[in-house]
Formats: C-alpha cells, sequence, structure tokens
C-alpha cells in the first residue's frame, strides 16, 4: 500500500495480507510497545457509529484532523487508524 509518514518525519509502509484463520497464529508482542492484541471485524469497522475523528492542535491553532476506530475501551487511532482507513476505502469503497 501506499507509504505513510507520521508528524516526526517517520515512514510505514503499510502491507495488506491475508494469515488464514486468526486462532491459529501465535502473536508474541513486544510489552514495551503493545498492551493488549485485539481484533475488529470488517463489519464493525464499517458501522458509522464505531468511527469518529480526532482532531489535533498546534499551539492554540487547528492542526488536522485523524480518523479513530471505537470498540468499547479499545480504540484505534494515530497512524495505525490512518493505514486503516486506506485499507478500508480499498476494500469497501465509499458510495
Amino acid at each position: 500500500m501506499k507509504p505513510l509518514r507520521d508528524m516526526s518525519g517517520m515512514m510505514i509502509a503499510p502491507v495488506l495480507a491475508n494469515l488464514g484463520p486468526l486462532e491459529e497464529l501465535a502473536f508474541k508482542p513486544n510489552p514495551e510497545e503493545v498492551e493488549e492484541i485485539f481484533t475488529l471485524s470488517l463489519s464493525h469497522l464499517c458501522t458509522p457509529q464505531n468511527r469518529g475523528y480526532t482532531h489535533f492542535r498546534t499551539g492554540d491553532k487547528y492542526g488536522y484532523t485523524m480518523p479513530v476506530f471505537r470498540n468499547g475501551r479499545h480504540r484505534v487511532w494515530g497512524l495505525t487508524a490512518v493505514a486503516l482507513d486506506h485499507t478500508l476505502k480499498l476494500l469497501v469503497p465509499p458510495q
């Protein structure tokens, strides 16, 4: 997918892949970077009530807006939400 750059200049290259059934995968996240792993269904991500936007300020002025995906206490935000938003536009184009 299209590379993305964060505000500090760091670049990420999102990759879309089919890994098969999640139940068969063994994740070993770095505990210094990942607190918890959770999943969200495509239908959940496409439901308007579960999507929103976070507005950031730069000093006393508007800075930028980024998408956020909500599921109870879980939030997908930041560059991860931007990559997910781009992915959803490929999988489920806006009508």
